[in-house]
């Protein structure tokens, strides 16, 4: 069930081959267990806390209800994927694939057409697991537009290696690109304020042109963190490890602000604010040494 569930997040981008009934079901089976856990520690840690006021128990039922909405969204793609190979195994047109689009109908229908046997007629390779060499593999020294053109192929592709120079020259040039938007922001604030007497079109466009920007950058941005954390020697169970501390840390300083809003400031969380930012500050110095850290091939030769 385990190496179903592997190659359910292993295979994220490969909709061209077909899986099995088993490997299938095994697969979906763990990624439910995997949902009904978050959903039962949420309501679980809800229950516990206090019924009058939200307090550090309510905190803990909010992050995992966190956890569960990003993990739904991360595992969208991966099911869409999976869903479509045993498509592919049946022998039905992979293009029904869309109809889980329509809402609830659609997905059950789906769910139905999974059910039956592998066709004979299925001519494409089944999905082992067994994926091909990372398109992204830097060795050396990579010139500026090659690390242009790694940054846009790589944009989904978190196996590989980034080199040192290529990594920090990336986040130069967009930490580069976001300065500029956030000047022009500015800009557009001091003209809507000469023109209008207030903010108005040029401002919310500025702001709409940077936010549109990070979210663009915000999946290639981990691909090449991850690339680069590999290309240093570090696991992949080593890097989704930090993720998931970060995250945690993360969903419960706004779960905690939450609270604190709703129980109306009566909840003191300074202790556990200043705890938060104490980690947080460890895990941000122990980020920026291992993507500091040399390639593994540099240390070895």
């Amino acid at each position: 069930m385990y190496d179903s569930y592997y190659k359910f997040w292993l295979g994220y981008l490969t909709f061209n081959k077909k899986t099995t009934k088993k490997d299938f079901w095994q697969a979906i089976l763990m990624h439910v267990i995997v949902i009904v856990a978050l959903i039962l520690l949420a309501v679980g840690f809800n229950s516990l806390g206090s019924q009058v006021l939200p307090d550090g128990l309510t905190a803990l039922s909010l992050v995992f209800r966190y956890f569960l909405t990003f993990y739904l969204l991360a595992s969208l793609l991966p099911f869409l994927s999976v869903l479509t190979r045993r498509i592919n195994d049946t022998g039905l047109p992979w293009g029904l694939i869309f109809l889980y689009f329509l809402p609830v109908i659609g997905g059950i229908i789906l769910l139905i057409f999974a059910l039956l046997k592998s066709s004979e007629h299925a001519q494409m390779p089944e999905f082992t697991g067994a994926l091909p060499a990372p398109k992204i593999n830097e060795e050396g020294k990579v010139s500026f537009v090659q690390m242009l053109k790694n940054y846009a192929v790589g944009y989904c592709f978190f196996r590989g290696r980034t080199s040192l120079a290529s990594f920090w020259w990336m986040q130069l040039l967009f930490l580069g690109i976001g300065a500029v938007c956030g000047l022009l922001s500015v800009m557009a604030n001091q003209l809507d304020f000469i023109i209008f007497g207030t903010r108005a079109i040029f401002t919310f466009t500025m702001y709409g042109v940077s936010i549109l920007y990070f979210i663009l950058i915000l999946i290639p941005e981990l691909s090449i963190m991850s690339r680069r954390l590999q290309d240093a020697g570090f696991s992949v169970k080593v890097i989704l490890s930090f993720l998931g501390a970060t995250l945690f840390l993360l969903f419960y300083k706004i779960a905690l602000e939450r609270v604190n809003s709703l129980s109306y400031g009566v909840r003191n969380f300074s202790l556990l604010y200043y705890l938060i930012f104490l980690a947080s500050m460890v895990l941000f110095v122990l980020l920026i040494a291992a993507l500091m850290k040399k390639s593994q091939q540099s240390e070895v030769q």
